[in-house]
């Protein structure tokens, strides 16, 4: 039995990969909200759950890729990555672990 098309194989292994990736980005972000809700916020948990949004649209860009194959996904990937950086560098996450802890009572 030969494979017709192994490109095609290969593409379905790797959407495969991607979406089993998300699901264990969503599973993770989901049991680090539980921790927060237990435990309250500190910055370390933000800059989590920030890394963890990153990786999410970067592998949906991916998907994006497969769709349509002149999506430039290092330039997007870049400019996604660029503006997750200045939302970490000029959020202040102490303040806002601070505030929010004092509002939740935790």
């Amino acid at each position: 039995m030969t494979i017709k098309n192994p490109e095609n194989k290969h593409g379905i292994i790797r959407i495969l990969l991607i979406i089993f990736t998300l699901l264990l980005i969503f599973t993770a972000a989901a049991k680090m909200i539980m921790y927060i809700s237990a435990y309250g916020f500190t910055p370390k948990r933000f800059y989590t759950l920030w890394f963890m949004l990153l990786l999410t649209v970067l592998f949906v860009m991916y998907i994006f890729k497969f769709k349509k194959s002149d999506f430039k996904l290092s330039r997007f990937s870049v400019y996604a990555t660029l503006v997750f950086f200045a939302v970490l560098f000029l959020v202040d996450f102490e303040g806002i672990s601070c505030y929010l802890n004092s509002i939740l009572q935790f």
